[in-house]
């Protein structure tokens, strides 16, 4: 079953942040078929303008505007953005770090660094039309496997600088 937290509300139309997180995945648990880590989710109509999301044999990857792009294969196009391979996912801890500014207009941003390195730099809308804010969950959301999935979340944090979220900074 779906088991999320909800953090970090009211990202408003021009709001820019920092987010960071860590999470780890032991060796010992089989992959599911698919499970959703964390995501960027609206309000009105809970579409999710970035989604996070871990396929059993292929990258951990982040998905732009999963309504218009949902696509359940991480190929690095439309939309889909590889960030961890599949052979370094499980048995490490990782750092997510996104800044992102929250608009529905073109010059709207979102950085996604895991363990310190760019992976995604895209810019454009960061936020659906008619949508009151932009907030961040995270945990297991996952459907139809009976097997057990655990993932260790920490330093969950939202800021307006990267050296207030940034965990490989903040340990400096």
């Amino acid at each position: 079953f779906p088991v999320t937290i909800q953090a970090y509300n009211e990202n408003l139309e021009g709001d820019e942040y920092w987010y960071g997180w860590s999470f780890y995945v032991p060796n010992n648990v089989e992959p599911a078929p698919w499970v959703f880590l964390g995501q960027f989710q609206q309000h009105y109509n809970y579409d999710s303008i970035w989604m996070f999301m871990k396929r059993a044999g292929e990258p951990f990857c982040a998905v732009l505007d999963w309504r218009t792009n949902n696509h359940w294969n991480c190929t690095g196009s439309n939309g889909t953005y590889p960030l961890i391979p599949d052979t370094e996912f499980r048995g490490r801890w990782h750092d997510v770090v996104v800044h992102a500014k929250w608009t529905e207009q073109h010059n709207g941003f979102t950085r996604i660094y895991i363990n310190g390195v760019l992976m995604v730099d895209y810019s454009g809308y960061t936020r659906t039309s008619g949508n009151s804010d932009v907030y961040f969950k995270y945990g297991i959301y996952r459907h139809g496997s009976t097997k057990t999935s655990v993932v260790y979340f920490d330093e969950i944090r939202r800021g307006k600088t990267r050296n207030q979220v940034d965990i490989l900074l903040l340990e400096k």
